[in-house]
């Protein structure tokens, strides 16, 4: 979103002290003119039940990178709400520890793109939820 040449709608408030102008964000989205449909950024079907997400995360030798990794997961959970479901399994030598996160998240492949980025390609699943007929 936050691209040069990006026309952007902040809603916040503008304060002028000292001859300085301070603006204070607080929700920014990408505009949209009256021609163009909010359709052309949600998927084709918008799932009705929420779905679970695995995020599978190998512990390293390196402690802190893997701090610094899990803390970049959890940034970027907060940067798509939604319904579904997180747990993220962290694979040790020893066992596999599964966390469910509170967080709820919205699926879409810039979610997996970002995630993937940082822990690898198929670092992540998602199933979806099937009610019975």
């Amino acid at each position: 979103m936050w691209e040069e040449g990006k026309i952007l709608l902040v809603e916040g408030t503008v304060k002028s002290r000292d001859d300085r102008i301070n603006i204070t964000c607080y929700k920014v989205r990408q505009y949209q003119t009256d021609g163009e449909s909010e359709q052309e950024n949600k998927p084709a079907t918008s799932p009705t039940q929420p779905r679970k997400i695995a995020i599978n995360m190998t512990q390293s030798e390196e402690g802190e990178e893997d701090m610094t990794r899990l803390n970049n997961i959890m940034k970027i959970l907060t940067r798509y709400p939604g319904q579904d479901t997180v747990l993220i399994n962290i694979v040790t030598t020893e066992e596999t520890v599964n966390l469910k996160i509170p967080n709820t998240v919205n699926y879409c492949p810039e979610f997996a793109e970002e995630i993937e980025g940082i822990l690898g390609k198929n670092s992540l699943s998602l199933r979806e939820n099937h009610q019975p007929t």
